[in-house]
């Protein structure tokens, strides 16, 4: 059974309704019309309020999960978003949207679960996709672990590469109407060391400090190489090492 809580601002205490909807994506407003996977209820309180859900999530899969109840109750807003996460609300006309609103950074909910999900794993960094879509795609090293952390890539046979590209994570909720000029994004890579195993030796081609940029592309010399390693060595700010892709190139 997953243990799964909400955080609530409650006027009176209150019986809640929790239903957990699979999703095609992350902008996939449409799961929250599908018949739920699992319900539960609880007695609403200040503070965290839990549910035992019978539920078991699909890996490398999209949920909403839906709190009804009466008025009087709120649900808080997470202080820290999850990549790959929003939120949604109900409109005066019924449609639903991402919350709080248009003009805002979107935001996602009070929410924890045990086991907590990890699904950031090294591989979504090879997916082919820089952005959250029907996996989150990025790899982001456990925030427990000390900086620094790196991610490897190995390729199936040795390829001549003259290019390698970065992306890292700029927080894509966090707007250009809610950031002040100059704003560097905490989560975003700062120094970092990109070298390539060529003939079984590690050869630096990159190596960068201050960045603050989500996209990085580094040229040098073709190299044949067998994998990429990428060592985070400091953000601008987040503990963990976040990064959509790890991309090589062997430009015409």
């Amino acid at each position: 059974m997953t243990e799964l809580a909400v955080f609530l601002d409650v006027g009176e205490p209150a019986e809640l309704t929790l239903t957990v909807h699979e999703a095609d994506g992350i902008w996939d407003l449409e799961g929250l019309a599908r018949p739920p996977l699992t319900t539960g209820t609880a007695r609403a309180t200040a503070g965290w309020t839990r549910f035992g859900v019978n539920l078991e999530l699909a890996p490398q899969r999209f949920h909403w999960f839906r709190l009804q109840g009466p008025a009087g109750v709120a649900w808080r807003y997470a202080a820290d978003d999850a990549l790959g996460t929003v939120s949604s609300f109900v409109r005066p006309d019924g449609t639903l949207w991402f919350a709080p609103s248009t003009w805002a950074r979107w935001k996602s909910m009070a929410i924890r679960l045990e086991p907590a999900p990890r699904p950031y794993s090294a591989q979504q960094a090879i997916s082919g996709v820089a952005r959250p879509e029907r996996q989150v795609n990025a790899w982001i090293s456990d925030p427990t672990q000390a900086l620094p952390q790196w991610l490897e890539v190995r390729l199936p046979e040795p390829r001549e590469v003259d290019t390698a590209q970065l992306l890292f994570d700029t927080q894509l909720n966090r707007i250009n109407y809610v950031t002040p000029g100059l704003f560097r994004a905490p989560e975003c890579v700062r120094d970092y060391l990109l070298k390539l195993e060529v003939a079984g030796q590690w050869r630096r081609v990159a190596e960068v400090s201050g960045n603050y940029q989500r996209r990085c592309e580094h040229r040098f010399e073709p190299l044949r190489a067998t994998a990429a390693r990428l060592t985070v060595l400091a953000t601008n700010g987040d503990p963990s090492a976040r990064v959509y892709a790890l991309r090589l190139y062997r430009e015409p």
